[in-house]
C-alpha cells in the first residue's frame, strides 16, 4: 500500500521506480498486487493479486506514472483493499505523518493477522512506534528512510543495469 497523497510528489518518483525495479526480483510463483491510497479512494493494479510478467511491469509503470497526488488520503481504505486477496505480505510506504485515528486504524486492521508479514518505509518522516511494533510482531522490518537516499538507491540501480557483465571465459 502506497502513499499517493500530495506530500508524496517530492518521493513518488524515485518509490515507483524502486516498486517497478523490485518485481523483478519475485519468483515466478509469487503474485503481487499495489495499492495507492488516495484522496478519492483506493486504486489497486492490477485488480486482485497476479503473477507478473513484462506487459504488465509495464502497465504498472503507467499506473504509477499517471497516478494523481493531490490532496490528503486514508490509509485505511487501501489497506483494506489490499487484504481482500489474502496476501501473504503487505508493505507501507509513505512520507506523511500519519494521525492518532489513522495509525490505531492501520494497527487495528492488521494486528490480527498473525500469517502476514507486515513491511513498513517511512520516507522523510518520522516512523510511528505502533507501525514499528507492528512490523516487529509480524516478522517484517520498519524503516525510516531520507528522500535522498531513496535517490541514490535508484541512481546506483540505474548504473548497475548500465554495466554488461563480463564476458564468460
Amino acid at each position: 500500500a502506497i502513499d499517493a497523497s500530495g506530500d508524496s510528489y517530492r518521493w513518488w518518483e524515485y518509490v515507483s521506480a524502486a516498486v517497478v525495479s523490485g518485481l523483478k526480483n519475485l519468483q515466478p510463483e509469487m503474485t503481487y498486487q499495489v495499492v495507492l491510497w488516495q484522496q478519492d479512494g483506493p486504486q489497486a493494479f492490477p485488480s486482485g493479486l497476479r503473477h507478473i510478467d513484462e506487459s504488465m511491469r509495464g502497465e504498472l509503470e503507467s499506473f504509477l506514472k499517471s497516478a494523481p497526488l493531490s490532496g490528503t488520503a486514508d490509509p485505511g481504505p487501501a489497506i483494506e483493499e489490499a487484504l481482500d486477496d489474502g496476501p501473504r505480505h503487505i508493505i507501507i510506504i509513505t512520507g506523511q505523518d500519519l494521525t492518532d485515528a489513522q495509525l490505531e486504524q492501520i494497527t487495528s486492521q492488521l494486528e490480527d493477522e498473525s500469517s502476514l508479514r507486515i513491511d513498513v518505509v517511512m520516507i522523510s518522516a518520522n516512523l510511528p512506534a505502533q507501525l514499528a511494533q507492528l512490523a516487529e510482531s509480524h516478522q517484517g522490518h520498519a524503516v525510516e528512510l531520507a528522500r535522498t537516499q531513496v535517490r541514490m538507491w535508484m541512481d546506483d540501480a540505474a548504473a548497475a543495469a548500465e554495466v554488461e557483465p563480463a564476458p564468460a571465459e
